[in-house]
C-alpha cells in the first residue's frame, strides 16, 4: 500500500523549500494559470529528466508557506524527502492511500462491499460506466465534499490509455493477450483493480498527525473507513480518529506533545522499564524547571 496523492504546505521558506525538492528533479516549469487555480498568485512545476513530472509548489503573495503536492508515481519520492526534510514542519492538506488489486473478480466484490456500506450509513454512491470497457469504470463512495471518500476504478485501463493514446490503441485492443509490466509480473488491462481513499483533513492538529501517519494508518482515522478497510483489505487497525472535537485544549495539548515526541518517550521507556518510571521522570524534570525558576 502507498500514497497516490500527498499535499501539504511546508513552514519554511519558499526559496529553501525550492531548492530542496530541487533534489526530485533537475528544470521547473513556471505554472501561475494552476496556481491561480488553487488561489495562488505562482507556480513552478519541477520536472526530472527521465520520469516527468516531480512535484509542485506554489506560492501567494504574503504567506510565507509554500504549498506543495506530487501525485501517481512521483509521490512515493516526494513523500520520502517531505518527511525526511521537514518531520515537524509539514501539515498535510490531502493524502490519498490505495491498494491495487491484479484479479478482475475483485470488482464485483468491492462493488458489493462499498454498496452495502453506502446503504447502511446512507452514504453517496454512483459509478460511472462507459459504453467502451476500455475506457474504464469507476464507482465512488461518499460526497466529494467530506473529509473522507473512496473510489474504486479500472487503473489498469487508465495505465494504459495514457501509455496508448498516441501509438496504435485500436490495434492494440485487438491483442487479446496485451499485458504490460507491473512489479515484474504481466498484468492485463482489465485485471488492474485500484481502490483509494481521499483524505482531507480540516483540523490543524489532524493535519499534523497525518504528516507521520502510513498509508495504513490513514484508512484507519474514522470508523466506517477503518471497518471498510478491515473487510476490502483484511487490515488490523487501530482506531484513531482526525477528528477530535470532544477534547478539551488540554487533552489537545497533551496529544500534540506526544506525538511530538514519541520517539524520545519510547526510548525513557525502554530506558526505565515502564510508563510509570517514564512519568515520574517527566515529574521530577517538571519539579526542577519550577525550582529554577522562583530560585529555590
Amino acid at each position: 500500500m502507498r500514497f497516490d496523492y500527498y499535499a501539504c504546505t511546508v513552514q519554511a521558506d519558499p526559496n529553501r523549500v525550492l531548492e530542496t525538492l530541487q533534489k526530485l528533479g533537475n528544470s521547473f516549469d513556471q505554472c501561475d494559470s494552476l496556481a491561480a487555480a488553487y488561489h495562488y498568485d505562482h507556480g513552478l512545476t519541477i520536472n526530472h529528466k527521465d520520469t516527468g513530472l516531480a512535484c509542485r509548489m506554489l506560492i501567494k503573495e504574503g504567506q510565507e508557506h509554500p504549498f506543495i503536492f506530487a501525485s501517481s508515481d512521483a509521490t512515493d519520492a516526494f513523500v520520502d524527502l517531505v518527511r525526511n526534510e521537514w518531520p515537524d514542519r509539514h501539515e498535510v492538506t490531502r493524502c490519498d492511500p490505495c491498494q491495487d488489486f491484479y484479479d478482475a473478480s475483485a470488482r464485483p466484490q468491492l462493488y458489493r462491499l462499498m454498496r452495502r456500506h453506502a446503504k447502511e450509513r446512507r452514504m453517496a454512491f454512483r459509478q460511472i460506466k462507459p459504453l467502451d470497457p476500455s475506457c474504464g469504470q469507476t464507482t465512488y463512495l461518499g460526497s466529494r465534499k467530506s473529509e473522507f471518500n473512496l473510489r474504486m476504478y479500472d487503473k489498469g485501463w487508465e495505465v494504459f490509455n495514457k501509455q496508448h493514446a498516441t501509438i496504435g490503441r485500436k490495434a492494440l485492443l485487438k491483442t487479446s493477450d496485451f499485458t504490460f509490466k507491473v512489479g515484474g509480473a504481466d498484468v492485463r488491462p482489465a485485471d488492474w483493480i485500484r481502490v483509494e481513499l481521499e483524505a482531507r483533513p480540516k483540523e490543524k492538529e489532524a493535519r499534523r498527525i497525518a504528516a507521520a501517519a502510513t498509508p495504513e494508518d490513514v484508512w484507519g482515522l474514522t470508523t466506517w473507513t477503518r471497518e471498510f478497510a478491515i473487510e476490502a483489505f483484511k487490515l488490523e487497525l487501530e482506531q484513531a480518529y482526525f477528528r477530535v472535537p470532544r477534547v478539551g485544549n488540554d487533552e489537545r495539548a497533551l496529544r500534540w506533545m506526544c506525538h511530538q515526541y514519541a520517539n524520545m518517550l519510547h526510548r525513557m521507556h525502554g530506558d526505565l522499564g515502564d510508563w510509570a518510571c517514564v512519568g515520574k521522570q517527566i515529574g521530577d524534570v517538571l519539579q526542577n524547571i519550577q525550582d529554577e525558576a522562583t530560585g529555590e
